[in-house]
């Protein structure tokens, strides 16, 4: 982590980038891996909506909280670059407290769609 500070400077960007290789692990277990085993076995590893609903709703999620800190990393940049001076006293915490909301930014995008298209339908998203 050391070498990526020196290379970066700036403690928010490594938090950030962190979070976008944790949420595209994730994006690979619930979608790329299913999908490798559906096409290497042909079957679906998992059948049923509550099934589809595990393997959606991580998916979603891992692809909103990457998305987000994509456009958060670029914003943070953008910072940096208007106000150079205070590039120094952005901290890890400020890092973590940051990536914090943006998981909770997409579980509360995520869920509030779930219980629409439930109220909608009577059934989870697909």
């Amino acid at each position: 982590s050391s070498g990526i500070n020196a290379e970066y400077g700036d403690k928010i960007t490594v938090v950030l980038m962190q979070n976008v290789a944790v949420a595209d692990m994730g994006y690979v277990v619930f979608w790329v891996l299913p999908c490798v085993y559906s096409l290497v076995w042909d079957r679906v590893p998992f059948s049923g909506d509550v099934s589809c609903t595990i393997l959606l709703s991580p998916r979603f999620i891992f692809t909103g909280v990457s998305m987000f800190s994509i456009v958060s990393l670029n914003l943070s940049k953008l910072t940096v670059l208007l106000f150079p001076l205070q590039a120094r006293l952005r901290s890890r915490r400020t890092g973590y407290q940051l990536v914090a909301g943006l998981w909770v930014l997409e579980l509360i995008i995520r869920f509030s769609a779930e219980f629409v298209s439930f109220a909608q339908r009577g059934r989870f998203m697909e």
